[in-house]
């Protein structure tokens, strides 16, 4: 169903003090890196459609920084609760 939808999901998390990025539609995944947006660098995905945040706070920002614009943001949990702000714009 993933395939005809031509979704391409990937997973972020956190392993060892580092983060890794795998892609679950063929099982590949980044080297570890230290922070969120060079993990997503990593995957050679220029911006991302839509993002699933479970955690918030200041990664939601990172977050946003490799999305699309126009590009649809679900954050359902706040697990980090250190100040942010988000601007209306991102330019």
């Amino acid at each position: 169903m993933i395939e005809e939808m031509r979704i391409s999901p990937y997973l972020l998390f956190r392993e060892k003090g580092g983060y890794r990025l795998k892609n679950l539609t063929n099982g590949s995944m980044t080297d570890r890196h230290g922070g969120t947006s060079e993990t997503l660098q990593a995957c050679k995905v220029q911006a991302f459609d839509a993002t699933i945040d479970a955690v918030g706070g200041v990664g939601t920002l990172e977050l946003m920084a490799n999305m699309k614009i126009g590009g649809k943001l679900i954050s359902y949990g706040i697990l980090d609760s250190s100040e942010m702000s988000i601007a209306l714009s991102l330019t």
